[in-house]
């Protein structure tokens, strides 16, 4: 089985328990001459049930997410690489805050539109290189 596999497994038991979450909601108030056929009680144990499962599996990537190794990069395992990554992200979704002009003639933009947008764009390259590096990572990984 590769990490891959594994993060797949992640987001499908995360959409399972969105929607358990959803039925419960959606029955949880039932007519008082017709009850509901989905028990609380019932689809909480299998909520609870496939959070542990879940909080297993992220252990078990997180471990496996600092064992490896990512080959050239300047990182040194996957989870630095993911953590590299969120940062990026939060310094595009940074800069993208910022203003692009001034609405007053006593004020000036430090930078100026032209190099914020090109910040930007050799941020998202870097993102997205970064992005594909640990694709391969997870999907040439082979784990227990």
């Amino acid at each position: 089985m590769k990490l891959g596999e594994l993060l797949e497994e992640r987001a499908r038991l995360i959409e399972e328990i969105a929607g358990l979450v959803s039925l419960r909601n959606s029955e949880f108030i039932e007519p008082k001459d017709s009850p509901s056929e989905v028990r609380f009680k019932d689809i909480t144990e299998q909520i609870n049930q496939k959070r542990k499962e879940l909080r297993e599996l992220k252990i078990k990537i997180m471990k496996y997410n600092l064992s490896t190794r990512v080959e050239h990069s300047e990182v040194s395992n996957l989870m630095e690489l993911n953590l590299k990554i969120t940062d990026l992200i939060n310094e595009i979704t940074s800069l993208r805050e910022l203003p692009t002009r001034c609405l007053r003639d006593e004020v000036r933009l430090q930078v100026s539109p032209r190099e914020l947008r090109k910040k930007i764009s050799e941020l998202i390259r870097e993102k997205i290189r970064l992005d594909i590096l640990r694709k391969m990572t997870n999907w040439a990984t082979e784990v227990d």
